[in-house]
Formats: structure tokens, C-alpha cells, sequence
């Protein structure tokens, strides 16, 4: 069984800060609703706690790229022998499973297993680099 990880930009002041890693929880407390990445660090008195842009939330797949990378929700992998194919990582809520779907390019769309990126590579994501998932 995998560990289940997500990640999500921190929000400081306002504006999107770094990537935090850890538990997703979310609180409504008087009609509005504030979203929480939750660290829960053994070697740590205390857990560390970041609220958090929703938006950018992403689950961790289970898998790493060839480069060793961990991949969540979101991210944007190249195809291995090419720089122009490239899929972003989804949740297909139909299958409840993660799948690859690829960026339109002459080859039209399509998607592919998530295993698959054990082969591939890790280029950012559609929070960094939204002009690469296009």
C-alpha cells in the first residue's frame, strides 16, 4: 500500500508561497472554508502546519520519474527520446486512478498509464509552468 502525500503552494500575506509536502485537511469555520497541508515530523516536538492554495493541491501518485522525482497530481513529464512530448499528470475521477494525459501536439491527445513515468522526466508543473501543458 502507498503512502498517501500531498502537496500544495503555502499562501503567506496572500500570495502563493513555497511547495509544502505532507496530510491535506480542510476547516470551515464560520461560513468560510481554509485549506491546511499538515507535516507530521517524528523528530519534531510539534507538527508543522501551512495554509494553503487549493488550486495548486495535488496528490502523490506513488511513483518517481526516471530522475528519482516523485511525481504528484499536476506535474508535467517529457516522453522519454523527445522534448516535445510531454503529458500532465490527472486524476481521472471515472477509472479512480491517476492517468497521463498527453499534451496536444501534431500527435493529437491522449493518455497513458502513470507507471509510465518511471521512464520519464519531471519538466515542472501546471502551477509553474502553465504554458508547457498547453
Amino acid at each position: 500500500m502507498r503512502a498517501i502525500k500531498f502537496r500544495a503552494r503555502e499562501i503567506i500575506r496572500g500570495k502563493r508561497g513555497k511547495w509544502v509536502y505532507g496530510d491535506y485537511f480542510s476547516q470551515r469555520k464560520d461560513g468560510v472554508v481554509t485549506h491546511y497541508i499538515i507535516d507530521h515530523n517524528p523528530l519534531s516536538p510539534q507538527d508543522i502546519m501551512w495554509k494553503v492554495d487549493p488550486d495548486t493541491r495535488g496528490e502523490h501518485t506513488g511513483h518517481e520519474t526516471i530522475d528519482g522525482f516523485g511525481v504528484f497530481e499536476g506535474d508535467i513529464v517529457e516522453h522519454p527520446g523527445t522534448h516535445e512530448l510531454r503529458s500532465v499528470v490527472v486524476w481521472n475521477e471515472e477509472d479512480a486512478a491517476f492517468q497521463l494525459d498527453l499534451v496536444d501536439h501534431e500527435y493529437g491527445k491522449g493518455w497513458a498509464k502513470p507507471g509510465m513515468v518511471r521512464f520519464m522526466k519531471l519538466v515542472g508543473s501546471i502551477h509553474d509552468n502553465p504554458e508547457q501543458s498547453k
